[in-house]
């Protein structure tokens, strides 16, 4: 979970996992996508009890780190948060704006959204 006063989680294709000073690397299961495909990401708040919260994504596509969710928005349970697509794919940063904090999936696809494949913490 994505924990309350601005924690984060950084999601990078390129290092293997590690942790350091309140923040989570990780490497994804899948890399790269196809040479016709791209890489779909799909943030999606989780369905339980107090998964429900605000929360912003990051995404590093090659140019740095930009947000691509709506800032400070409060997402119910089962709601996409993220669900675009990108020619690549460097980094994915998940940042708690508020003190409520949030939980959910952060997947990926690389067959055109027919499958995904988790981040895994």
């Amino acid at each position: 979970p994505v924990q309350p006063g601005g924690n984060s989680v950084t999601f990078s294709p390129t290092l293997a996992p590690t942790a350091m000073a309140g923040n989570v690397t990780v490497s994804p299961t899948t890399l790269a996508p196809s040479p016709s495909e791209t890489l779909c990401l799909l943030v999606t708040t989780g369905f339980g009890e107090y998964h429900d919260g605000s929360v912003d994504v990051y995404v590093d596509n090659g140019s740095g780190y930009g947000l691509v969710s709506l800032s400070g928005k409060e997402h119910v349970q089962g709601e996409f948060v993220v669900d675009r697509c990108y020619d690549r794919i460097d980094g994915i940063q998940i940042r708690s704006n508020s003190n409520n904090g949030w939980l959910g999936m952060v997947e990926l696809s690389t067959d055109g959204k027919r499958s995904y494949n988790p981040f895994i913490c």
